[in-house]
């Protein structure tokens, strides 16, 4: 099974916001596992209805590693772990990340398209 990293927001409706780095095999297990491991305060007052998670893919290009590194970033591996935010915790995110793989990752999205990337993901 091939993965992807996708960039979540996830927002309830009293409009507490979190971002997460999500590797996952589509846009919804990427929302999925963000809404379910995307733990708000507990001293917020109770929402009305459940978190929804909005997914889209993430570049992956020179600079995917800086954006990772970033203490206000949730960091979500493919079986829901999430990684801790420390030096440690970015470390094992990023260990998943070989050159190898994101060379293969973005070789795949671009393949997926035809050769053609989403306007969302070029960067002017």
């Amino acid at each position: 099974m091939t993965t992807d990293l996708y960039r979540v927001t996830v927002t309830q409706h009293w409009s507490a916001k979190a971002t997460a780095l999500v590797l996952a095999p589509d846009r919804d297990a990427a929302e999925k596992l963000a809404e379910d491991a995307v733990d708000f305060d507990p001293l917020d007052p109770e929402p009305v209805g459940g978190p929804i998670g909005c997914a889209k893919p993430e570049p992956i290009d020179d600079g995917v590693m800086g954006r990772m590194d970033d203490y206000a970033i949730w960091l979500i591996l493919p079986d829901g772990t999430v990684c801790d935010n420390s030096r440690a915790g970015l470390a094992q995110f990023q260990a998943v990340l070989t050159p190898e793989r994101l060379e293969a990752l973005r070789l795949a999205r671009i393949e997926a398209g035809n050769g053609q990337l989403d306007l969302l993901e070029v960067k002017s």
